[in-house]
């Protein structure tokens, strides 16, 4: 644990997984059991934000998820990052669905995806650290290529964001 600020503690590792786990383990029993199947589920999460982007990556109108199917199954990364307990799977989960969101919100000018983009991509923050660079490099691209393309940036930059469309 780092002192920040001479007053806060920040943690080694972001709390949003184990939060999960522990909400899981309180509907069920606190058995280790159960903490492995909670957390095997939460780390292949991140499989289905993959079957959504592979649409946006082939072009094809019906993707066939066949094929991720089987590079997810063969690959020993995957496997491993699902069975131990570790945080970067779901993070990866977050950060993937995060992009998708955001591609899909600059394609369709779309506000609310934008936003849940970040939203998903602070989540990702939440869960594992690593996800810094990809909001870093995302928040870069929207506020030099997209943020000035808008008709009416500054009118939408300084209004309360609402969640219902316009």
């Amino acid at each position: 644990n780092t002192i920040f600020g001479d007053v806060y503690s920040l943690p080694a590792r972001p709390p949003f997984m184990n939060v999960l786990a522990a909400y899981f383990l309180a509907l069920t029993q606190d058995r280790f059991e159960f903490f492995q199947i909670v957390f095997t589920f939460l780390n292949l999460l991140m499989f289905l934000p993959c079957c959504l982007l592979l649409r946006a990556v082939t072009g094809v109108r019906r993707p066939r998820i066949f094929a991720l199917v089987v590079l997810f199954a063969l690959n020993p990364v995957v496997m491993e990052s699902a069975t131990y307990s570790w945080t970067k799977a779901l993070t990866a989960f977050f950060v993937v669905l995060g992009i998708w969101l955001y591609l899909s919100a600059w394609r369709k000018n779309d506000g609310l995806r934008m936003v849940a983009a970040f939203v998903s991509l602070a989540a990702g923050i939440l869960v594992h650290y690593s996800a810094g660079p990809f909001v870093l490099f995302l928040t870069l691209h929207y506020l030099l290529w997209v943020f000035w393309k808008r008709p009416r940036r500054w009118r939408e930059a300084s209004r309360r964001p609402s969640l219902s469309r316009p």
